[in-house]
């Protein structure tokens, strides 16, 4: 499954309350999450059957 979040801190809250569920974000990587947008990060990550928050806050 996949969760969009709006901002950073929404990301942030959806990890601290399912600590199991991936954190994605756009830009570089940042403390609460385990991976961003790109293919090295992504290609690494076990993905299978877990929930991704993905967040691509505007600039």
């Amino acid at each position: 499954m996949i969760v969009l979040a709006e901002s950073l801190d929404e990301a942030r809250a959806l990890k601290a309350a399912h600590p199991h569920w991936i954190t994605l974000r756009d830009g570089p990587p940042a403390p609460g999450f385990d991976a961003v947008n790109y293919p090295g990060s992504l290609s690494a990550a076990d993905l299978n059957g877990r929930t991704v928050v993905c967040c691509f806050p505007e600039p």
